[in-house]
């Protein structure tokens, strides 16, 4: 069960029909939301340039620098998400309700014919 983002110069959202089939309405569309706003951000092209500059670069603390921005970022998108959907309580539950998926995915898999 996945969502993402993915793409540095056309980033795409992409929603396993797995996820998409175990989460309420409610859910799907403030998780696309939140997707929708690292596409805004552009996101995935600033990632991709910070670990290619840390890389290059290297420089004491770069992994808690990068950890750092990727955090914010989903705190922005998380808020964004929010305003999107008129409630910061529904993106909670949305993120409640996908953790619970994929706690209960490995045992689901595992045990598939």
């Amino acid at each position: 069960p996945l969502c993402f983002t993915v793409g540095w110069l056309r980033p795409r959202v992409y929603l396993s029909t797995s996820l998409e089939a175990q989460l309420s309405p409610a859910a799907v569309t403030a998780m696309l939301a939140h997707e929708r706003e690292h596409v805004h951000r552009r996101d995935p092209l600033f990632r991709g340039l910070l670990a290619l500059f840390y890389s290059v670069l290297p420089i004491p603390g770069a992994r808690v620098l990068l950890h750092d921005w990727s955090a914010a970022a989903e705190h922005a998108c998380d808020a964004a998400a929010a305003t999107a959907v008129g409630s910061h309580a529904s993106v909670a539950r949305a993120l409640l309700d996908v953790a619970g998926v994929i706690v209960r995915f490995p045992a689901t898999a595992a045990t598939a014919p």
